[in-house]
C-alpha cells in the first residue's frame, strides 16, 4: 500500500522539503526564545539585574556549564515550576550572579 492510500503525506520533495525544515527551525527559534525570555525576567527579578545582565549571566552559565543556552533557560524555568534545578547549572548560576552583583 503507498503512501498516500494510508492517507500519509507524500513524501517532500526539493523546495517543499527546504521549506518544511525551515519552518521546523523557526519553530525551534520561536520556543527558545521564548524560555530564554522568561529566564532572562526571572534573573532580573531575583538578582536584582538588568536585561544586559541577566544575559550575559545566561551566557556564562551556557559557556561554563557546556550546555545549551536555551537547556540552561529551560532548566531555570522549571525550577520556578518547582522542579530541582541541576548543580551542573546551579553553582556556576550563583556564581555568574554573585559577579553581576558584585560588579553592579
Amino acid at each position: 500500500m503507498t503512501a498516500a492510500l494510508r492517507g500519509a503525506p507524500p513524501p517532500a520533495h526539493g523546495l517543499e522539503a527546504e521549506m518544511r525544515a525551515e519552518i521546523a527551525q523557526l519553530r525551534q527559534a520561536l520556543s527558545s526564545r521564548t524560555v530564554i525570555g522568561q529566564a532572562q525576567g526571572m534573573l532580573m527579578a531575583f538578582a536584582a539585574c538588568s536585561a544586559d545582565e541577566a544575559w550575559h549571566v545566561l551566557v556564562e552559565v551556557s559557556q561554563r556549564t557546556n550546555i545549551k543556552l536555551r537547556e540552561v533557560a529551560t532548566a531555570l524555568v522549571a525550577a520556578a515550576r518547582g522542579n530541582q534545578l541541576p548543580a551542573s547549572v546551579r553553582v556556576p548560576l550563583r556564581q555568574a550572579v554573585r559577579r553581576v552583583r558584585n560588579a553592579g
